[in-house]
């Protein structure tokens, strides 16, 4: 009996021992298994995840060739054709930035002169036309614009019979500048002892400039270019009705002011509307020279005697530094 229950209670203690041991091995494999389980889940969803991702998003290709070269085209053009509006700079002005008025000398299908100016563009790029000049013959009463082109050539492009100033107030002889345009029928009398008088310039006033050679300018006695309406004066009793002859105040009376606007921004092109109290005008892309003589043989006098002053200008320069590298810097 004591045997036996000494074998029992050997035998209780062998087994206890081992429930002990088994226990903690048994739940160690129930973490592995579970870590496997939430691993093998996370794997799942992250595929299905990313499968769903792929569907729902476009394809990536890699273009062809042909393909690239076509999209490198049409980013050139694009870029080419912005530059062409950032040059001209109408693209991006506003439609109703101000109210222009209507100008029967612009051509028909034509908003204001910029656009007319910018239709031309391809014009002066085919012919070569990098400026333009204006002359101006006080005994025969004649204006003429001159096209510059890039060859140092001219090319003569209108004539028109003009009025210039009467004996006791001529029109000034000398070389100006004009780089402005009045071009809408709203100008107004430029006389600062007047009344603003409208239409009287028929749309046309360009203000006769002085510039110095550090490009600043002022107006030369409020002289100009302009067109001249007699109905539209106060007193017309008072002024000579014929346009043609010395007997303007000063200024320069074009006949035909439509032809002359016409012309001259076809050649140099101008800047967007503006306005001030004096009425709308633009800018022009180009300043313009204006000679006013009374034989043409000035202009060529003029251009020589220019021309020995900027040789002797050069010549005491190269004499200069002729000296400077005989003594050392």
């Amino acid at each position: 009996m004591r045997r036996e229950e000494k074998m029992t209670r050997s035998i209780s203690k062998s087994a206890l021992k081992t429930g002990e041991v088994r226990q903690p091995c048994d739940q160690r494999w129930g973490v592995a298994l579970l870590f496997l389980l939430f691993q093998s889940l996370f794997i799942i969803s992250n595929s299905l995840a990313q499968e769903l991702s792929d569907k729902s998003s476009p394809s990536v290709t890699h273009p062809t060739d042909s393909a690239q070269q076509t999209g490198e085209r049409i980013r050139n053009d694009t870029n080419q054709e912005s530059q062409i509006r950032d040059d001209l700079s109408i693209e991006n002005e506003p439609l109703n930035q101000l109210l222009i008025p209507y100008d029967p000398c612009l051509p028909g299908l034509y908003r204001d002169w910029r656009e007319f100016s910018v239709d031309h563009v391809q014009f002066r790029k085919k012919h070569g036309i990098v400026g333009a000049r204006i002359l101006i013959d006080r005994m025969k009463c004649q204006l003429r614009i001159l096209a510059l082109i890039a060859d140092k050539s001219s090319r003569e492009t209108y004539t028109g019979n003009i009025a210039v100033g009467a004996l006791r107030s001529p029109t000034p002889r000398g070389s100006f500048t004009i780089n402005h345009i009045y071009c809408y029928p709203d100008v107004m009398y430029f006389a600062s002892d007047s009344q603003p008088l409208a239409n009287l310039y028929r749309g046309l006033f360009a203000p006769l400039l002085v510039c110095d050679g550090f490009g600043r300018c002022e107006r030369y006695n409020e002289l100009g270019l302009h067109g001249f309406e007699l109905s539209a004066h106060p007193n017309p009793e008072t002024i000579q009705a014929g346009l043609f002859g010395p007997i303007s105040s000063g200024c320069v009376r074009i006949a035909d002011p439509c032809a002359f606007k016409r012309h001259l921004v076809a050649l140099v092109g101008v800047g967007k509307v503006l306005r001030n109290d004096r009425g709308t005008y633009h800018w022009l892309n180009k300043n313009v020279q204006v000679e006013i003589f009374d034989h043409e043989s000035e202009i060529n006098e003029t251009i020589t005697l220019a021309k020995m002053l900027e040789e002797g200008i050069t010549s005491i320069g190269a004499g200069l530094k002729s000296v400077m590298n005989i003594f050392g810097p």
